[in-house]
């Protein structure tokens, strides 16, 4: 049964253009008074504008403004670049006043988006935590755009949430100066396979429009402390962040930076004798199994990413995942890109990674490689992950069905069942392919 917090909630009455219409109004005036075709080339010169190529998409700007239009952004974007470019050069007054202009427009445009996506994401979480408050923070970094949504309720401070809400990856990003393409469903669907295993967070999505689908992801820290797995990597320079990585490693501190010094029969004690190591371990063997099923980049190789959260002072550290992109490559898994793996997990260059994280997935000899791999997917924590794909594929078919504004809902729903089939082939293949290659003396 699909997830009941997926179902597209009815259309609004009122649309959520409508607002922000003093905004809007105030930058189309601005457009039509001072981004007329000849006083722009006044400005710029009759060989500069021509350059640029504008002269028949002009008419654009003259007509009835629409800030999600493709080609008004395009324009709009290479009008940026060039006087980008010119401000290194012109110091004159004319030149600054029109730039001045123009950045102002940029400025509201990117306003009316901020306050689009508040209404938006209003009428979603109302709907679900009615008399809830909903206060928002913009958001300060990566390149989609988004915003934090904080829920509080009145009386129960215990009960508040902060969602991180952006763009999916292909949309809008943080400048209006971008085209957003239509979301790519499979990210949909990895979102919520990895709510369903634990590994990720609760996630929502709401729209509006193919393009501007937005994802919203429960802060990682809801019900414990959270920390991105960079800090532990040393990558931040923070005091402190030595020691965390200990709390996630344990006893595999003993690691060398220099894999000539590796001393493994006493790494490989430490792994089966220290809880701690050997549930960090199986934590990054899920993720590498994840990435390499799901074909997801981005992940292990940007360790802000990922990290781990401590639910209890006593409990061991859990993997979250709280960002990814999907690969665009042939999403099959075979036997040359197994071997890969096996071999030396060359597809995502391990290689570069922290010392910790790259003996768990390059150094370690392939046998305990190999025996890790297979015991998360057969027994331990992936083994429920064919469920849970079959869940997050119900779940998000009845996101994009119930979901007005896509028309092409056959296209999706049919890029989803072939993702799904896809990554079920990789688990089952990686299962089989994993079992031939152990020893014999190492199957039970």
């Amino acid at each position: 049964m699909a997830d009941k917090e997926l179902i597209s909630p009815p259309p609004n009455a009122a649309s959520p253009e409508a607002t922000c219409p003093k905004l809007e109004q105030m930058v189309s005036n601005m457009i039509s008074q001072d981004f007329k075709k000849d006083y722009v080339v006044s400005v710029l010169g009759t060989a500069v504008f021509e350059r640029l190529g504008l002269g028949e998409d002009w008419s654009i700007f003259e007509s009835e403004m629409r800030f999600d239009d493709s080609q008004y952004v395009s324009v709009l974007s290479i009008l940026n670049e060039a006087l980008d470019a010119l401000s290194l050069q012109r110091l004159d007054e004319e030149f600054g006043n029109f730039y001045t202009v123009f950045m102002r427009v940029v400025l509201s445009i990117d306003m009316i988006h901020d306050k689009r996506l508040q209404v938006v994401i209003t009428n979603y979480f109302s709907s679900r935590f009615p008399g809830s408050n909903i206060e928002f923070i913009q958001k300060g970094s990566g390149r989609q755009f988004g915003c934090t949504a904080h829920i509080a309720f009145e009386g129960g401070p215990e009960r508040a949430r902060k969602y991180y809400v952006k763009t999916h990856s292909a949309g809008r990003f943080l400048s209006c100066i971008s085209a957003p393409k239509a979301v790519d469903v499979k990210e949909l669907m990895v979102y919520k396979i990895l709510e369903k295993l634990g590994v990720g967070c609760e996630s929502h999505f709401f729209h509006r429009s193919p393009q501007d689908v937005y994802i919203a992801t429960l802060d990682a820290s809801h019900g414990g402390s959270f920390k991105e797995f960079i800090a532990a990597a040393g990558d931040l320079y923070n005091r402190g962040d030595e020691e965390y990585g200990r709390t996630l490693w344990g006893g595999l501190n003993v690691i060398s930076g220099d894999r000539r010094r590796h001393n493994r029969e006493q790494i490989e004690e430490c792994i089966r004798e220290d809880s701690i190591a050997n549930n960090f371990v199986t934590q990054i063997v899920i993720l590498d199994m994840l990435s390499h099923i799901l074909r997801l980049t981005d992940l292990l190789n940007n360790t802000g990413n990922f990290g781990f959260v401590f639910e209890s002072e006593t409990s061991l550290p859990k993997l979250k995942v709280i960002d990814f992109l999907i690969g665009d490559d042939n999403r099959f898994v075979n036997p040359s890109y197994f071997l890969t793996f096996v071999e030396r997990n060359g597809f995502y260059r391990y290689w570069y990674l922290d010392r910790v994280l790259r003996y768990v997935l390059l150094d370690r000899a392939v046998n305990e490689r190999v025996q890790s791999a297979i015991q998360v997917l057969t027994v331990g924590p992936l083994c429920g992950l064919l469920d849970c794909i079959d869940s997050a594929l119900t779940d998000v078919e009845a996101y994009v069905k119930t979901t007005e504004l896509f028309v092409d809902k056959d296209s999706l729903c049919r890029s989803l069942k072939e993702y799904h089939e896809a990554i079920r082939q990789n688990y089952a293949y990686f299962v089989d392919s994993l079992t031939a290659w152990m020893p014999v003396n190492s199957k039970k």
